[in-house]
């Protein structure tokens, strides 16, 4: 089967899942199916709902998609998920297509010889969004969670109701101070509310770009300070980091369940 799986190695292939989810799919240059691999979903933000045309231009997908060095050592089996042009009316990545993805990791995790204790949750902008949410949701499935130029939805949920649901993950939080999109204060504020939270047993870590560049399109670069995942996501450090997370109580899908407490307004 190994030898199946090599015109996918080192690269980013599009693909559907048979209900209709469509996604980006990278698998590493030295996927063997020897050892276990860790697992990394991105969630892209609300520009890129619908399709892949932007959301290959940039971030993540653009260096796995482009970047030499980084096909060559990045080392998560990686699922991209396109977020329906519906995302982008409801400003939200919808609990449907949420779900969808958690059933796509424990589809790619049993096929790619997955780890299911390590499966890292990372998503920028309205993504970003989607990944405090999604984290708090689904239960049992992530190792950590990694929030680039997001923001919480205080209009559905206070600060400690999601802190509370998210106290045993551990969480990096990155920013740049200059963003005109979503301002610096919607990450910060959150970082400062959980590190106050006496139950939280998880690390949490925040870095703030002093100046973070736009994103990198030519018709997008007026968002200045927006593309702060052009610098999180080519930071060894995080991936190190995220490799070494794990979650001893994450074994696939007898130990997952969803809990929609926070969105059910």
């Amino acid at each position: 089967a190994a030898g199946g799986f090599d015109d996918l190695k080192g690269k980013v292939t599009k693909m559907s899942t048979a209900d209709g989810l469509d996604y980006l799919f990278f698998l590493p240059k030295n996927w063997t199916p020897e050892k276990k691999h860790p697992v990394l979903v991105f969630l892209h933000g609300r520009g890129e709902s619908g399709g892949f045309d932007v959301t290959l231009r940039q971030s993540l997908p653009l260096q796995l998609n482009t970047n030499a060095t980084a096909q060559d050592a990045f080392p998560f089996i990686t699922i991209m998920p396109s977020c329906p042009w519906s995302c982008a009316m409801a400003n939200e990545w919808q609990d449907a297509t949420l779900q969808a993805t958690t059933e796509l990791v424990n589809d790619v995790v049993s096929k790619y010889n997955g780890d299911y204790t390590r499966v890292t949750l990372a998503g920028q902008s309205m993504g970003g969004n989607g990944a405090w949410e999604y984290a708090a949701m689904q239960k049992g499935v992530f190792s950590s969670l990694v929030v680039v130029c997001g923001y919480t939805r205080n209009m559905l949920y206070s600060t400690s109701q999601l802190g509370k649901q998210l106290k045993d993950i551990p969480i990096w939080v990155f920013h740049a101070h200059n963003d005109v999109v979503i301002p610096v204060d919607a990450s910060s504020s959150v970082v400062r509310a959980f590190k106050e939270d006496q139950s939280r047993t998880a690390e949490l870590r925040y870095t703030e770009y002093p100046v973070g560049p736009g994103p990198p399109m030519p018709e997008f670069r007026h968002l200045e300070g927006h593309g702060s995942y052009e610098l999180a996501f080519r930071d060894g450090q995080l991936f190190k980091w995220m490799e070494a997370q794990k979650c001893s109580e994450c074994s696939g899908p007898s130990s997952q369940s969803w809990d929609g407490t926070i969105r059910d307004m």
